[in-house]
């Protein structure tokens, strides 16, 4: 099943993306949250 979804333009591989939060303060944390499945443009 894909959950593939467009967002303001940029397509994203599924809809769930961190937001402002102190766990997408660090670029390393950021790549944690993208390997466990997190969507980032």
């Amino acid at each position: 099943m894909s959950l593939q979804t467009q967002y303001l333009g940029m397509t994203l591989a599924n809809p769930i993306v961190p937001s402002a939060s102190p766990l997408s303060r660090d670029l390393a944390t950021c790549c944690q949250l993208e390997d466990a499945g997190a969507a980032l443009w």
